[in-house]
């Protein structure tokens, strides 16, 4: 079946099926507490995981920072295995998101922006929405970070965390 992928497991002979697809996986994202480094227009961190994807701004989903080396955290309630990270961006000043970087660990040292990287990701044209492979990193915090000189602002407006 497309979409699907099926893992068979047994024990003392009797086997086991289950399907996951895209539709059954949890977003772990819903669950954690959302943090950034200042906000910006009223664009506050708990819209990156508000279960709205909505890459528009005016329809009052995606997150804002100020002017500076932005950061935005998610704080998980527990330690998870990360296998991909989805990231929706805003369809206008996409650039926002060019090479930021997905950091995911244990460590609360300098906002969690010390932490192992995933990944950097960068605006693809035609591409709202970009996934993340993490390959199961382990980790409470999953932060974006943009460390670059140039930084200015970060904005995100849906973040989904698989594990």
């Amino acid at each position: 079946m497309m979409g699907y992928s099926r893992l068979f497991y047994s024990i003392i002979g009797v086997v086991h099926l289950w399907d996951f697809s895209a539709e059954s996986r949890i977003n772990v994202a819903l669950s954690g507490t959302a943090f950034q480094s200042s906000t910006s227009d009223d664009g506050d961190a708990e819209r990156a995981i508000d279960g709205n994807s909505d890459p528009e701004w005016t329809h009052q989903s995606c997150t804002h920072t100020a002017e500076e080396k932005p950061w935005w955290r998610l704080q998980l309630p527990g330690v998870y295995r990360v296998s991909e990270i989805e990231v929706t961006n805003r369809n206008e000043n996409r650039e926002r998101l060019n090479g930021v970087e997905i950091l995911i660990g244990n460590s609360p040292v300098n906002n969690g922006n010390d932490n192992p990287r995933c990944s950097i990701i960068y605006d693809v044209p035609g591409t709202v929405t970009q996934t993340v492979q993490c390959r199961g990193m382990e980790g409470r915090f999953i932060n974006f970070y943009l460390s670059c000189a140039t930084a200015s602002v970060l904005t995100l407006c849906e973040v989904k965390v698989y594990g």
